[in-house]
């Protein structure tokens, strides 16, 4: 097990929580505000509610998950999952309040996002060769 942790790409690893997560993060509140200044605070429920949903179950998994098996070296796919998951307890603290049935299944839907991610750079890269 010690000798997978050594070969774990951490730099890919930062770079794809900074990227996908972080990033996307701080771009969800920059629209969240700008709809709210045009059309008040009790009106874009909705469209938040939906562009929520959008960035933290699709883009932010997908996204992490190529980034991160671009930039990996070693064992990509190790390092998609782990990237996943640290991405997954990022969003999870964001929650208070959830089902009991919620929380696996958004894990399971992330990493499923991840791996499609990794599985788009992997396409992407026999198209080039």
């Amino acid at each position: 097990m010690l000798k997978f942790i050594r070969t774990i790409d951490w730099k890919a690893l930062f770079y794809g929580l900074f990227v996908s997560y972080f990033l996307l993060m701080i771009l969800e509140f920059f629209i969240a505000s700008l709809v709210f200044e045009v059309q008040g605070e009790g009106t874009g429920g909705f469209s938040l509610s939906f562009l929520n949903k959008l960035i933290w179950w699709f883009l932010a998994p997908v996204s992490c998950g190529y980034l991160v098996a671009r930039l990996a070296t070693r064992l990509p796919q190790l390092t998609v999952l782990l990237t996943i998951l640290l991405g997954f307890s990022l969003q999870s603290t964001r929650i208070t309040t959830s089902v009991w049935w919620f929380m696996p299944s958004w894990a399971f839907f992330s990493v499923c996002g991840g791996a499609f991610g990794a599985f788009l750079w992997r396409l992407n890269q026999g198209r080039r060769s």
